[in-house]
C-alpha cells in the first residue's frame, strides 16, 4: 500500500470552468511532487464537472468528489475530512499557485513546529491574468498578531495549515460566511504561532463579479463577531457563536457591538475592496464602490481616519480615469482629514528618489 502524502491540496469549485484549467495545472506543476489533490465539485451546473474528471484520468494524485450545493464552508470540512495528508493547502479555483509554493510552505512548517498556519505573499491579477502589485502580509508571528485582532491579514487560497491544528479548534464555522477564514485564523492563534513568507506564492485573481454589496455587508458583520467572539474567548473560556446560524446586527448588538461600529466597519470593507480593483484596472467598479462607501458616511458619525481613507481612495480612482483636477482636490481633502498622509507621502518620494539614485550610483561603478 503507498504510504499518505505529507500535504494534501483541497479545492472546492462551484461553477469555476472559466478559470479552472488554469488553477488546476498550477498544482500539477508544482516542484513538491509528493501530494494529493482533492477537488469537490460542489453542484456545479457549467462544465466543471466533466473538466476535473478529465484532469483525474490523466494524474493520478487527483482524487474527485462531486456533491449537491451546499456552500463554500460545508465544501471546504469535508475536503478536511477527506484529506489523508498531516499538513493541507488551500486552493481556490481561480487562482494560481506559483511553482514553487507547496515546497517553501512544507519546509518552513516542517522546520517550524510551533507554526500551525503558514500563508505568503500575493500578486494580484486581473480578470484576464494581467498582473498587477504585490501584496505582502506581516510575516513573523509578533507582526502578525499586532494586526491580526484589527483584521486579517492572510489570503485564504494561499495557506497551508496543520490538519490536526484546525481539527482541534473545530474547523471552519458556516455562520461566518464570507470571513469563514478570518475566524479560523483567530481561534487557530489562540493556541498556535502563526507566519507568512515573504515571497510570493500565489496569483490571487480579482474580478468584478466576486465583490458585491451583499458580501461586503456580510463580510463586515461577520469580521465583526469573529473579534468579538475572540474578546469574549480571552475574557470568559466560552464562544456564544457555536450555536448561531448567521451573524446579523442583532447577534452583534447582543455581544455589545454599536451600530455606529458596524457601519464604520462596511463602509472599510468598501474603501477596501475598492482600493483592490483600483490595483487591477477596474476603476469603474471602484468609484461605484466608494460612491456607496460615501452614502453611508452622511447617515453616520464617522472618524476623519475613515473620511481620509475615503478621499485618498477617491483620488487614486480620479487619478486612474485621468481626472486630475478632481483627484488633486480629493487628495487634498484626504490630506486635511489626515495630516500624517503629507508625511507619509513625502517619505515614500524620499524613499524612491533613494532607490533611484542608489541604483544610478550601482551603474555608474
Amino acid at each position: 500500500m503507498a504510504s499518505s502524502p505529507l500535504v494534501s491540496v483541497i479545492m472546492p469549485v462551484y461553477n469555476g470552468e472559466r478559470y479552472l484549467p488554469q488553477a488546476i495545472e498550477s498544482i500539477l506543476g508544482q516542484t513538491l511532487r509528493g501530494f494529493e489533490f482533492i477537488i469537490l465539485n460542489d453542484g456545479s451546473t457549467d462544465g466543471t464537472a466533466s473538466l476535473i474528471e478529465r484532469y483525474a484520468r490523466v494524474d493520478s494524485r487527483i482524487r474527485v468528489y462531486h456533491q449537491e450545493n451546499r456552500g463554500l464552508v460545508a465544501a471546504i470540512n469535508r475536503l478536511l475530512a477527506l484529506s489523508q495528508g498531516p499538513y493541507v493547502a488551500r486552493m481556490d479555483a481561480d487562482d494560481i499557485s506559483l511553482p514553487h509554493r507547496l515546497e517553501a510552505q512544507l519546509n518552513f512548517l516542517e522546520a517550524n513546529s510551533s507554526v500551525a498556519l503558514v500563508g505568503g505573499a500575493i500578486g494580484l491579477i486581473s480578470d484576464s491574468s494581467v498582473p498587477s502589485q504585490i501584496v505582502r502580509y506581516p510575516a513573523t508571528d509578533h507582526d502578525i498578531r499586532r494586526v491580526l485582532f484589527r483584521h486579517n491579514c492572510f489570503a485564504h487560497p494561499a495557506v497551508m495549515m496543520r490538519k490536526d491544528a484546525v481539527r482541534a479548534v473545530g474547523g471552519y464555522r458556516s455562520c461566518f460566511l464570507p470571513a469563514e477564514d478570518y475566524d479560523l485564523w483567530l481561534r487557530l492563534a489562540e493556541r498556535s504561532k502563526l507566519a507568512n513568507l515573504r515571497d510570493p506564492v500565489l496569483k490571487y485573481r480579482i474580478h468584478p463579479h466576486q465583490i458585491s454589496s451583499r458580501n461586503l455587508n456580510q463580510e463586515a458583520l461577520c469580521s465583526l463577531a469573529a473579534q468579538a467572539a475572540a474578546r469574549m474567548r480571552h475574557k470568559t473560556g466560552c464562544d456564544p457563536l457555536w450555536e448561531i446560524e448567521r451573524i446579523t446586527p442583532t447577534v452583534l448588538a447582543e455581544m455589545g457591538v454599536s451600530a455606529e461600529t458596524i457601519q464604520e466597519a462596511t463602509v472599510d470593507a468598501y474603501i477596501r475592496w475598492a482600493t483592490i480593483l483600483l490595483l487591477v484596472g477596474e476603476s469603474k467598479r471602484a468609484v461605484a464602490l466608494l460612491d456607496e462607501a460615501a452614502a453611508r458616511l452622511r447617515t453616520v458619525v464617522y472618524s476623519r481616519h475613515l473620511l481620509a481613507g475615503l478621499n485618498k481612495a477617491y483620488s487614486r480612482a480620479h487619478l486612474k480615469q485621468g481626472r486630475f483636477f478632481s483627484a488633486l482636490v480629493s487628495g487634498v481633502k484626504a490630506c486635511s482629514m489626515e495630516p500624517s498622509l503629507v508625511l507619509k507621502l513625502l517619505w515614500r518620494r524620499v524613499r524612491s528618489l533613494s532607490q533611484f539614485l542608489r541604483s544610478r550610483g550601482g551603474e555608474q561603478t
